[in-house]
């Protein structure tokens, strides 16, 4: 693991506090897997977008990012600066989404709205002495546009996924800013897209201590 992957799960792991648990062992969850066929034959390429869930209360909203997200900041010094945008617990760049050379001074960048689907995202930007601030961003995007945007994952030949539960922030206890709490549910939502067309939506629950395999016939 990079120093900067590092520095990222250090980042992140301030942001969250440690559930209090009535078992002496936390749940564990298994890869979530699942395929998506059509007829006799598997579904190649389908995006799979997951849609998270939250305890339900009046503390928490998603951020729309139906045209991206602005990231404000003021740069002290001049250089060129860089943006990257990561998944969840993520051992793996997304994107880097922007680099320029700034001025010292009032910024905003944009994160692309094609780079965004819904679910949990970190985003950093790199100054020119290599120091960085870091954000978590909890995105959701409209149905309609997410064909437009980076889909979780995709099939495979055989028309089968795999998801990292731990990108899901399965039981995960987050703060706002007002120091309010919300948590992450073991429940979720997938969306499938096939060829530019959403095509199946399908909220499941992810149970823990057990194997998660889900089907998705499209005929």
């Amino acid at each position: 693991m990079s120093n900067k992957t590092l520095l990222i799960s250090i980042i992140v792991a301030a942001f969250m506090m440690t559930s209090c648990l009535n078992d002496s062992q936390p749940p564990f969850y298994s890869l979530v897997q699942g395929v998506v066929t059509v007829g006799n034959g598997p579904v190649q390429g389908a995006g799979i977008h997951v849609e998270n869930f939250y305890t339900p209360d009046d503390v928490f909203s998603p951020q729309n990012v139906d045209e991206g997200f602005e990231i404000s900041f003021i740069s002290s010094s001049s250089g060129e600066y860089n943006a990257n945008l990561y998944r969840f617990r993520s051992d793996s760049l997304l994107a880097n989404f922007y680099t320029a050379e700034l001025d010292s001074g009032e910024h905003v960048i944009t994160i692309p709205a094609e780079l965004l689907s819904d679910g949990i995202y970190v985003y950093e930007v790199v100054t020119p002495s290599n120091d960085s601030f870091t954000r978590l961003l909890f995105a959701e995007k409209s149905d309609s546009l997410l064909y437009r945007s980076e889909p979780f994952t995709t099939t495979n030949a055989d028309g089968e996924f795999l998801i990292n539960p731990n990108m899901l922030a399965f039981g995960a206890d987050f703060l706002t800013a007002d120091n309010s709490e919300f948590v992450v549910i073991d429940s979720i939502e997938f969306k499938i897209v096939v060829d530019s067309v959403l095509v199946e939506t399908r909220k499941v629950e992810v149970r823990p201590n057990q194997d998660s395999f889900f089907e998705f016939d499209l005929d």
